[in-house]
């Protein structure tokens, strides 16, 4: 898997300070009480700041797993309040869950 060329190495002292990806980072080592405003930031400059949108929706996914497994205890309600609904819509998690509740609704 480590020579499928699917994992990239990342060294944090390489990365730059202010970088989305230091604020991803500085997102799974938050308080909760800090996490809300930092999703937030790290969102509008993803939107911003990332053209390729695949790198971008890749970004947006990863914010959500890490508010999943940080805050295991809140309601889906209150992580869709952390993101803008139109955002939370879009990753690949809200898609497989809309589709698994299709499936049991037939």
């Amino acid at each position: 898997m480590i020579n499928s060329g699917r994992i990239k190495r990342i060294y944090l002292d390489e990365l730059p300070p202010g970088s989305i990806g230091m604020g991803l980072i500085e997102l799974i080592v938050s308080k909760e009480v800090q996490a809300p405003e930092l999703v937030k930031t790290l969102l509008d400059r993803t939107k911003t700041e990332v053209e390729n949108d695949r790198e971008k929706q890749g970004i947006i996914e990863l914010l959500e797993t890490v508010l999943l497994s940080k805050f295991s205890q809140l309601s889906r309600q209150e992580i869709e309040a952390m993101f803008l609904v139109s955002d939370i819509k879009q990753t690949r998690v809200y898609q497989e869950a809309k589709q698994e509740g299709r499936q049991e609704g037939r």
